[in-house]
């Protein structure tokens, strides 16, 4: 089932060592660019805000938006509606019946898409830097595009937050 493949994965990856030598993520602020967080979920805190796994954040798009040509509509709250931001999130720092890799780590949601469709590079540079604004110090993007190179815009800002010591 799904928590046999969850524990093989963790312990696969490593992860359990580094968890049982007590490293947790604890004090480690992880932005995530993605579809946003499902914040209500119990096993990412159940809440949004201080003092809650996922601190902060915000929605750059609203749930309307399906990509280029559509009039972002940016608002302060970053819950995910498709659920590939809540999933990476919880590989990330799950820390309930599900653990992820650094259970201890806050997290902060950047939600570039809405609840269909794409996104646009603008959205995304617009994400890295409010993530390097915002004091993360680890940013994911589980994203893709097959039509970029290594020095297209969001490849090179993310260059920049790495030499500025984010891990990216």
């Amino acid at each position: 089932g799904a928590a046999a493949d969850l524990f093989t994965a963790i312990r696969m990856t490593g992860a359990d060592q580094v968890q049982e030598e007590g490293i947790t993520g604890a004090g480690v602020k992880v932005g995530i660019i993605d579809s946003g967080i499902d914040y209500t979920h119990p096993d990412l805190g159940g809440g949004f805000g201080p003092g809650f796994k996922v601190e902060g954040g915000l929605d750059l798009v609203g749930n309307g938006y399906i990509g280029p040509g559509t009039i972002p509509l940016p608002d302060p709250d970053p819950r995910d509606c498709i659920g590939h931001g809540t999933h990476v999130a919880g590989i990330i720092a799950a820390n309930g019946q599900v653990r992820g890799v650094a259970p201890g780590a806050s997290l902060r949601a950047y939600k570039v898409f809405g609840c269909a469709g794409g996104t646009a590079a603008d959205v995304i540079l617009a994400a890295l830097e409010r993530a390097l604004q915002d004091g993360n110090q680890v940013v994911n993007m589980s994203l893709g595009n097959p039509f970029q190179w290594r020095e297209y815009p969001t490849g090179r800002a993310a260059d920049n937050l790495v030499n500025r010591g984010v891990v990216v």
